[in-house]
């Protein structure tokens, strides 16, 4: 009996170096958290769902200016718009320290877990403050996190839908983005960026017991009068723009997988139809003289976008192979997650050296690195 127990305590023991050393090169730990900072939202859950765990929303946006959307009885000078406006873009790191609080607190007592690695989605990375990036990796520090890496929504997009060109447009609150997506890599030079594009322009005052609110108008599917306005004609001169800057080699692959997404879009269904309709009419050029005259029928179209006129004589093959393709089986305002997830769960290798996530790890020196 004795030698017995000895011999299987000296195979437990074996068995427990070997597991120890064999630890170092090989990790378990549970699947990332995806953290998606929208516009006025906020999406959380774990890496390999196919839709948000929890979904917060925001009163106002988070980067939003308080003078442009606070309405006042008397009007305040272009001087104080302009000392606020300066005010709200330079929020040092420990204001948005603070403001950020409150939402990292419920993010992570929705989720009631233990400290993960995380995966940070902006709704725009390319001007997310420097402050308030520092701001939220000192949030994830505090609660333990001993990992992350920050993306752009658009970056993971494709993943969740298999295509590896196209042209994407997301329709935030604030603004509306149009980049082109080739082989798993967004084209920078192609961005645009419409400040004025957001889906707030849609939204109507609506009054009521003396209390103004703003809904989305009531429009019948065969109403064709908000197809003209400003937010519309820089939506399309933006597509167009990205269009135009895309490389030749491209823009017929490009052409073919246009994708709208971004709470805009779930919000406003017909917008991607109206928009996509009008670029293929300006490139099929479907405007007649009146009178019948050839020469009028066969001039160049030039859009003024950003006070810069985009000659479309070169996109106009492109008019037969526009296709608008849709977010199924995935709603528009969260397809960006889904893609998120399912990369962090197909590239989260437990081996350091396999993974090709470039995860930012703590450091006393200077914070994630």
């Amino acid at each position: 009996m004795t030698a017995t127990t000895t011999t299987a305590s000296t195979r437990v023991g074996r068995l427990t170096s070997s597991t120890v050393s064999s630890s170092k090169a090989f990790r378990i730990e549970p699947v990332p958290i995806i953290l998606d900072i929208g516009s006025t939202n906020v999406r959380v859950g774990y890496a390999g769902n196919s839709r948000p765990q929890h979904l917060i929303n925001m009163d106002n946006a988070i980067f939003e200016n308080e003078y442009q959307y606070e309405v006042k009885s008397t009007k305040a000078s272009d001087a104080s718009k302009e000392r606020n406006n300066k005010k709200s873009k330079t929020k040092t790191e420990s204001e948005w320290y603070l403001i950020l609080s409150p939402l990292i607190e419920r993010v992570f007592d929705g989720l009631m877990c233990k400290p993960r690695r995380v995966v940070c989605l902006y709704s725009n990375k390319r001007y997310a403050p420097l402050s308030f990036q520092k701001a939220i990796q000192q949030h994830l520090w505090n609660r333990g996190v001993p990992a992350m890496v920050e993306l752009d929504q658009l970056q993971c997009l494709p993943i969740s839908q298999g295509w590896k060109r196209g042209l994407v447009v997301q329709i935030s609150r604030e603004e509306a983005v149009c980049i082109c997506h080739a082989d798993g890599q967004l084209l920078p030079y192609t961005y645009q960026m419409i400040p004025s594009g957001g889906y707030k322009n849609w939204l109507q005052p609506q009054t009521i017991d003396g209390k103004t609110e703003y809904v989305l108008p009531q429009r019948d599917s065969k109403d064709n009068k908000n197809d003209d306005d400003a937010s519309m004609s820089s939506l399309v001169s933006a597509i167009l723009s990205c269009l135009q800057s895309c490389p030749r080699d491209l823009r017929l692959h490009v052409a073919k997988n246009v994708l709208f997404c971004g709470d805009g879009v779930f919000l406003l269904p017909d917008l991607p139809r109206r928009a996509m309709k009008r670029v293929q009419d300006i490139l099929q050029n479907n405007k007649h003289d009146k009178e019948g005259n050839d020469e009028y029928n066969s001039m160049v179209i030039d859009i003024n976008f950003a006070s810069v006129p985009i000659n479309v004589t070169s996109l106009r093959p492109l008019a037969s192979s526009l296709s608008l393709i849709s977010c199924a089986p995935y709603r528009a305002d969260w397809i960006c997650w889904v893609g998120a997830s399912l990369w962090a769960t197909v590239w989260n290798k437990y081996s350091d050296e396999e993974t090709p996530i470039p995860w930012k790890y703590y450091t006393l020196e200077g914070g994630f690195q």
